[in-house]
């Protein structure tokens, strides 16, 4: 595996995410799970507002 090529995708995936491109984000991380076996986590989801009565 080429380190250039996992840089290579990491940086394309941070300009889809900079761009709003979720679904390019998808691909790009799979891409990264497959090449290096982590890939990028996903953002937190935010807590639910709101309570239950």
């Amino acid at each position: 595996m080429s380190l250039h090529l996992v840089d290579a995708v990491r940086h394309a995936l941070e300009v889809a995410d900079g761009l709003g491109l979720s679904e390019t984000s998808l691909h790009l991380n799979a891409a990264l799970i497959t090449l290096d076996g982590k890939g990028v986590p996903p953002p937190p989801t935010p807590p639910q507002g709101g309570t239950v009565h």
